[in-house]
C-alpha cells in the first residue's frame, strides 16, 4: 500500500467519538461557562459585602477563565492533531473536525476575553457600593 492510499484511507475514517466531544465542549462549554460566572458574580455579592472578602469575586473570574482556556486547549490539540497528519483542508468529517477545532478556539478566545473584562471591572467598581 502506497503512503497516498494510506492518506486517503485515513481520511475516510470519521473522527473518534472521544474527539468530537472535546470539540464541542469548545465551542458549547465556553458560553455555558460565563453564564455561569455571571450568574455566581451576583449570587455572591451579598456574601462578599458581608464578609468583606472581594477577592472572593476575583478568584472566581479567575477560576471560569482558566475553564475557558482549557477548553480552548482541547480544541487547539484536535487542530494540532489535525495538522500533523497533514489532513487540515480536506471533506467530509476531517474538514468538519477542522472547522470546528477553529471555531472552538476562537469562541473560547472571545468568551475568555468577555470573562476576563467582566472580572477587571470588580478591581475598579466597589461591588458593595451604596
Amino acid at each position: 500500500m502506497t503512503s497516498e492510499q494510506s492518506h486517503v484511507n485515513e481520511a475516510a475514517i470519521p473522527p473518534k467519538e472521544s474527539h468530537t466531544v472535546s470539540l464541542w465542549a469548545g465551542v458549547l462549554a465556553p458560553p455555558i461557562l460565563w453564564m455561569f460566572q455571571f450568574q455566581l458574580l451576583y449570587m455572591i455579592v451579598p456574601w462578599v459585602c458581608r464578609n468583606h472578602h472581594t477577592w472572593v469575586m476575583h478568584m472566581t473570574s479567575l477560576v471560569f477563565v482558566l475553564l475557558t482556556l482549557a477548553c480552548g486547549g482541547l480544541c487547539c490539540l484536535e487542530w494540532s492533531r489535525l495538522n500533523a497528519r497533514g489532513q487540515d483542508e480536506e471533506p467530509g468529517a476531517v474538514g468538519r473536525t477542522h472547522f470546528l477545532s477553529l471555531l472552538g478556539m476562537a469562541v473560547c478566545a472571545m468568551t475568555a476575553t468577555l470573562i476576563f473584562a467582566q472580572g477587571v471591572a470588580g478591581f475598579f467598581i466597589n461591588p458593595c457600593w451604596d
